[in-house]
């Protein structure tokens, strides 16, 4: 099989349920900025995983 474009970048999937989701890591949380921070904080309170 043919590696996708983020494969061939170095990046790598994994599968949950039959469904390939992307592993992205996030460096430093100052780096996203304030809405970014906003939008983690969100996701955290109102739907975690």
């Amino acid at each position: 099989m043919e590696k996708s474009a983020f494969e061939a970048l170095g990046g790598s999937y994994m599968e949950v349920n039959g469904t390939l989701i992307p592993n992205l890591v996030i460096q430093d949380s100052e780096s996203i900025g304030k809405y970014g921070r906003m939008r983690r904080q969100y996701l955290k309170e109102q739907h975690p995983i």
